[in-house]
């Protein structure tokens, strides 16, 4: 079986309010055993991960909360959440309402989507896993959409991150 990984790049309209400029790259991914899934990243994927790294990391902001959502066939993350972070760590998850979670996916520091930085290696985990990955950063290098198709011919096992209202705080 071949595999194949799409990873679409949009410079959109951050919160912030910039132009927007759309790259698309359709790269082979060979399988590998030296990769976790099997694949091997495109150079060009990791090269564009690695771009919008550093233009988050030139930002050099460490306070800011973003709303976060996950469609699939998961329950358990299923809830829209906004996500706060000081100093770059997880402070606290509240839902759509603004009342604080106590328990769940989201509050488990050790998950993906809890900070920009655990976002970012989760992005470079799927790019060497997923038979299928699109990704659209904002201007300012921060994730805003995450669309991953784990095993191609697999149901029921696609998913998409969609993180939203990203405000710097002070």
């Amino acid at each position: 079986m071949a595999f194949a990984a799409v990873v679409s790049v949009m410079s959109a309209l951050s919160a912030c309010g910039s132009g927007s400029h759309i790259e698309t790259h359709t790269p082979s991914v060979t399988p590998s055993e030296s990769a976790p899934g099997g694949h091997t990243p495109n150079p060009v994927d990791l090269s564009l991960l690695q771009s919008n790294r550093e233009k988050w990391a030139a930002s050099e902001v460490a306070d800011y909360q973003f709303g976060f959502s996950m469609t699939c066939f998961c329950p358990q993350t299923n809830q829209p959440a906004t996500i706060l972070v000081r100093d770059n760590h997880l402070v606290s998850v509240s839902d759509s309402s603004g009342t604080p979670l106590t328990t769940g996916y989201l509050l488990d520091t050790s998950k993906p989507y809890s900070t920009a930085d655990r976002i970012f290696a989760e992005i470079e985990n799927l790019l060497s896993s997923a038979d299928q990955v699109t990704v659209v950063y904002a201007s300012n290098g921060f994730p805003t959409r995450i669309a991953a198709d784990p095993i191609e011919d697999a149901v029921d096992d696609e998913f998409t991150v969609t993180i939203s209202d990203f405000q710097a705080l002070q």
